[in-house]
């Protein structure tokens, strides 16, 4: 799953109340584009991540910046690379590279899930006291 991919993610997420739509509507790009960015179908062209950037928050645009930035860098850099910001650093998502597709994709819902529901959280940080006792 790519940088751009996950970072799309999380915005919907965390600034347009989780739906892609809103993201659509509010860039002035179709629905049907944001979901082939989402997919990893269509790549972020440079015009398309201006679009993206003229409508989003300054947070989001330069984590999306960065996320199309790592994207397009071998893995062994990508994974260092962060912004540095006057009031915190932005990490994007780690990505499991060495974990099958199938995996990485249940990680990152869950990741999704967890940001959004604290029970969600609890119950995860309860069940990895089970499997990684002590």
């Amino acid at each position: 799953m790519s940088h751009v991919t996950i970072t799309l993610e999380t915005i919907i997420e965390r600034s347009f109340d989780g739906k892609q739509r809103a993201l659509a509507t509010a860039s002035g790009i179709t629905p049907g584009q944001v979901s082939k960015f989402l997919k990893g179908t269509q790549p972020l062209t440079h015009s398309t991540l201006e679009t993206l950037c003229n409508h989003l928050d300054k947070e989001d645009c330069q984590a999306l910046c960065l996320a199309a930035a790592r994207d397009l860098l071998p893995p062994d850099i990508a994974e260092v690379i962060t912004l540095e910001t006057a009031t915190q650093t932005l990490h994007e998502p780690t990505t499991f590279n060495d974990l099958d597709p199938k995996t990485e994709e249940i990680f990152t819902k869950l990741r999704a899930l967890v940001r959004k529901d604290p029970e969600t959280r609890d119950w995860l940080h309860h069940l990895a006291t089970w499997i990684f006792p002590g």
